[in-house]
């Protein structure tokens, strides 16, 4: 069994794009550095897991992340309920593993973090 399949089975079948290629969508989203109201927000992680074999085995997986896209819908006046929408292609991604006292270490994008001030976007896995 491949380390496709075993991840297939953890995840219960993400959407595929290729054989070593994931795309997740995050609904746990948190956007900071611009002082605004969000409205709604949409976040596609396109990601692949890494392994890092030795002859005795795997010794580390880690997901690497391809691409994230999406959007935030934020209200630009507040007398009115007018929103504006952002999309952030083109953003900086990075991710990072965390460990959870209640679920432990996970291959699987939890929440992510947007910043608009310095355009990026931080997804913990």
């Amino acid at each position: 069994m491949n380390i496709t399949a075993v991840v297939d089975q953890l995840l219960e079948s993400p959407l595929h794009e290729a054989d070593d290629m994931f795309i997740s969508e995050v609904k746990d989203i948190s956007v900071m550095g611009g002082g605004v109201s969000v409205v709604g927000a949409s976040l596609l992680v396109k990601w692949r897991a890494d392994s890092e074999y030795r002859s005795w085995g795997i010794n580390n997986i880690e997901p690497v992340i391809e691409t994230v896209t999406g959007w935030i819908e934020i209200e630009t006046i507040e007398d009115q309920p007018k929103t504006s929408t952002i999309k952030i292609e083109g953003f900086a991604a990075d991710g990072k593993v965390e460990k959870t006292e209640r679920d432990g270490v996970s291959l699987y994008p939890r929440s992510a973090e947007i910043n608009l001030r310095s355009h990026s976007v931080l997804v913990r896995f």
